[in-house]
Parts: structure tokens; sequence; C-alpha cells
């Protein structure tokens, strides 16, 4: 009898272990879409903003890689998108974008997230070039009159976009519309 109740008791304790232990393939993983549009439609050698989400299945988001082919990308904000970490305060819904330089051939990009139990969601953005898509009109001015930097009258700063010439205080005032500095 003292060995059926040993063997019981080992067998019922066997079974609560298999019971309670679920597998990690159970596990639900993180969700990946693509916010912007896809496919991309782009000019030769321009400058194109891929958008997403990320939602995080059963475990965090630990971090996210944009590749161009099998190499990770640097984009046009110096953003290294090597298995870039994400920080907690989005380790949940991760939402951000890349801009991104194509150049004159046809392109794929596949977008990545892994969570913290190395499980991953892939999604890939096509983009396919227009050679007949031409840049946007070029300005032109006649006569801006711009003064050295000793002028008190005359500005020597120009915002090429739209042909204003400013004296030191509107330009520092407004200095990402800066482009030219005459001295």
């Amino acid at each position: 009898m003292r060995k059926l109740t040993y063997l019981l008791g080992l067998g019922m304790l066997a079974a609560s272990l298999f019971i309670s232990c679920g597998t990690d393939e159970d596990a639900l993983g993180p969700s990946l879409i693509v916010t912007s549009d896809n496919p991309v439609v782009a000019a030769p050698n321009s400058v194109i903003t891929i958008q997403w989400r990320a939602d995080a299945g059963d475990a965090k988001l630990a971090t996210f890689t944009i590749k161009e082919g099998n190499v990770a990308i640097l984009d046009e904000d110096n953003v290294d998108w090597d298995n870039a970490d994400i920080d907690n305060s989005q380790n949940t819904s991760y939402v951000d974008q890349a801009r991104v330089r194509v150049g004159t051939a046809d392109t794929d990009f596949r977008l990545s997230v892994m969570d913290k139990d190395g499980k991953s969601a892939d999604v890939t953005v096509v983009v396919t070039i227009d050679n007949t898509v031409v840049g946007g009109p070029i300005n032109t001015y006649s006569a801006r009159l711009m003064g050295a930097q000793s002028n008190l009258d005359i500005g020597s700063y120009l915002d090429a976009n739209t042909g204003t010439v400013m004296l030191q205080a509107a330009a520092e005032a407004s200095s990402a519309a800066v482009d030219v500095v005459y001295y």
C-alpha cells in the first residue's frame, strides 16, 4: 500500500507539472503594420518616409530593424536601424517612422520587430522607382541686393526659398530659413 501511495503521489506531481507548463510556441508574438504607403512609387534619389506601428503580444517589444537587402540602413536622420532598441515607454505599442533615401533602382525594405522572448514579425515595403518623376520647380529671382556684415541697412542673410533678404535680428529669429550668408 505504501508503494501505491508513493506512486500515486509521484504521478500527481508529474501530471501537475505537465498541465501547468505551456510551451513557448503557444505565446503570442508581436504584430507589425506599415501605416504609410506600401508599395511606394518614388523619384530617383529621393527621400521616402516609412511609418509603422508594432504591438506587443505576450512579451514586451525589444528591438526594431530595417534592412535593404541584407544590410541594415542608416536613415536620413542618422538613426542606425540595426536592432535598434525600443524605449521602455514604447515597448507595448511602438509607433515610429524612418526617412530613407532611395537610389535609381527598384528596392525593398524589410522591417522587423522582435520581442523579449525572441519572437518577431516582419513586413516588406516595396519601392518602385519612377524615372518619369521630375523634381519640383526651380525658384528664380532677379537682383537680390545683399549687404556685407558692416552694412546696417541691407541684410546679409538670404532665404533662397522665398528670395527674402534679412537683417541679423530677423535671421536669428528664423535661422532655419537662412540659406545664404553674405560676408
